[in-house]
């Protein structure tokens, strides 16, 4: 899943894997997602651990949990977070000084995290709206794609709403990727 030469997933902090941001969308790579779904699902119905760790955040989106500031922590560096977190601490001015818009820059190039982005303008008031696009976009809206096909290929073999019944998304990590560390 991460071999040198395709990397459908890249490492993150912790040897965490999620979806390889590098990667540009085609329909054939839609096919490869879609087959780690069912090969992940397969290891559930076969009581398998795969040993493949998956960040926490991708449960939580395949499971329908909602992410949270702190999972912006592995994707970003230790500054970029910093510097994100420090922004609930600014007062009204402050924010205002710094021209932050509903954007971000991927690839070189702005992203609009809403339609109008470049347009509306941080304050203090729409900071917590902003902060919310933002985690929804770092951890799920340029994934979109990639989501849907491994949901897809996952629910081939078990619809993860009949999982969810059963156990949360952390369970289900453990399930199938195992305990990160042992317990002493």
């Amino acid at each position: 899943m991460s071999d040198s030469g395709q990397q459908f997933f890249i490492s993150l902090k912790e040897n965490a894997f999620f979806i390889n941001p590098k990667k540009v969308w085609t329909s054939d790579l839609g096919q490869y997602y879609e087959s780690f779904g069912r090969i992940v699902a397969s290891a559930i119905t076969k009581n398998m651990v795969i040993g493949i760790y998956f960040a926490d955040f991708f449960f939580k989106r395949i499971f329908n949990v909602k992410n949270d500031f702190e999972d912006l922590k592995d994707l970003m560096s230790d500054q970029e977070f910093e510097n994100y977190k420090l922004l609930k601490t600014y007062t009204a001015e402050e924010i205002d000084c710094l021209y932050l818009d509903f954007t971000v820059m991927v690839k070189g190039k702005g992203v609009e995290l809403i339609e109008g982005g470049e347009d509306k303008m941080l304050t203090v008031d729409n900071l917590d709206q902003y902060l919310s696009y933002l985690i929804e976009f770092y951890t799920y809206t340029q994934f979109k794609q990639q989501y849907d096909s491994f949901i897809k290929g996952f629910n081939n073999h078990i619809k993860t709403n009949i999982l969810m019944e059963y156990f949360s998304y952390k369970e289900i990590s453990i399930i199938i990727c195992g305990k990160k560390h042992l317990d002493h």
